[in-house]
């Protein structure tokens, strides 16, 4: 080849290298346009899920850890009695659930759900009505920042909704919920599977952040981001910083061979297809299916007042802590072990004044121990022990 280069014209090398060179542009140009096509499909285009897919995946007969079995498991949580509020209820799958509906109506509970998918929320309102839940459960299609019930609920879900947000989204929505919820009592619940950086390795966390967002343009249903542990703290922690902490447990685990898709009443072709080939792929060498619960608490009265004390007035924080600590029971005994140890052995003087035994007189004051407690101070009067108790308190 290089003999071959050698004997050829140089025009005719030169402009094999030009045209290789605008081979390489042509491509470059190309995956960009198709990248761009991408992001804006996954992140800028608007999105309605397919209900007819989404229940066939998410379904109580879909898999042992579906919604609707993650719904009862928090619901039997709630205090009977008690509201909730459902952040992104969708079409409300988990209303075709009887256990579901079997514990609204026993435990008096009463479910509000919002969404901003007018037609997911048209869905709903119908399953509502359809099942005769209009006095326990409702649907509206608003931001649920919008919402004015302040301090009602005890409990505020997002039910594999907060991936489908952008973090700063969520964040907000987070942070102005809180307000909403009964103070102290009102606890928050994230019900999604997280991605675990360790289990799954580098390029698995990036496969993953590419792949799952992408899944809804074969399948019409939106999973949403893939969300680590790692990014799970920060976000609760940015949404609400005055909660002493969250909880993290996996509430349900099942292995992909469990589940049971049933595609039949789908009737998008596009969507069916894909959901056969995810569907096999899952059967085939899917990983295990871990469904987590995040539980977010509010700060107890107690706590945020020492929280304010130690941020905003450090010092007198430090006093009030001491003075609440001081325990004179076990003070005072040391005390009068100490005036003891002082007096004894002191020589007696003679006459009135101080003799050179006892180093003169001791004032008929008090010390001080705490701003509320005062102890009698041990007096030296002609050498001797007034009120000579200090060995016995």
């Amino acid at each position: 080849l290089d003999v071959d280069r050698a004997r050829a014209p140089p025009h005719r090398v030169q402009g094999a290298a030009g045209t290789m060179s605008t081979d390489l542009r042509l491509i470059a140009a190309g995956a960009a346009v198709l990248g761009a096509a991408w992001w804006w499909a996954v992140h800028r285009k608007p999105h309605e899920d397919d209900d007819e897919v989404y229940t066939a995946l998410f379904g109580a007969q879909a898999s042992p850890v579906a919604t609707p079995h993650g719904f009862v498991k928090i619901l039997q949580r709630v205090p009977k009695g008690g509201r909730v509020l459902d952040i992104g209820i969708g079409s409300g799958v988990y209303l075709e659930h009887p256990p579901v509906r079997q514990l609204i109506v026993e435990r008096e509970l009463t479910v509000d759900g919002v969404d901003i998918c007018d037609p997911s929320i048209v869905i709903c309102q119908e399953r509502i009505q359809k099942h005769g839940l209009e006095k326990h459960c409702s649907a509206v299609c608003k931001d649920a920042r919008e919402l004015e019930t302040v301090g009602t609920y005890d409990a505020i879900l997002f039910m594999e909704s907060f991936p489908c947000m952008t973090k700063p989204l969520f964040v907000d929505i987070f942070r102005s919920v809180q307000r909403l919820l009964k103070r102290e009592v009102g606890v928050t619940y994230l019900y999604h599977n997280l991605g675990d950086p360790k289990k799954l390795g580098t390029a698995g966390v990036l496969l993953g952040r590419i792949l799952k967002p992408s899944v809804k343009l074969f399948l019409g249903v939106d999973f949403g981001r893939l969300t680590t542990l790692t990014e799970m703290d920060e976000l609760v922690r940015a949404g609400a910083p005055s909660a002493p902490g969250f909880e993290d447990e996996i509430l349900l685990s099942a292995a992909c061979s469990e589940a049971s898709i049933d595609l039949s009443g789908v009737s998008n072709r596009w969507h069916y297809c894909w959901a056969v080939v995810v569907r096999a792929v899952m059967m085939a060498c899917g990983p295990r299916m871990e469904q987590h619960l995040i539980t977010v608490r509010q700060r107890k009265a107690k706590e945020r007042e020492r929280r304010r004390c130690v941020v905003h007035e450090p010092r007198k924080c430090r006093v009030a802590a001491w003075a609440s600590g001081f325990d004179i029971a076990r003070v005072w005994p040391l005390v009068a072990r100490h005036l003891a140890r002082a007096c004894k052995g002191r020589r007696a003087c003679g006459g009135q004044g101080a003799g050179p035994g006892c180093r003169g007189l001791a004032r008929a004051d008090t010390l001080k121990v705490s701003s509320r407690v005062a102890v009698p101070r041990c007096r030296l009067v002609n050498c001797g022990l007034e009120g000579a108790a200090l060995g016995g308190g």
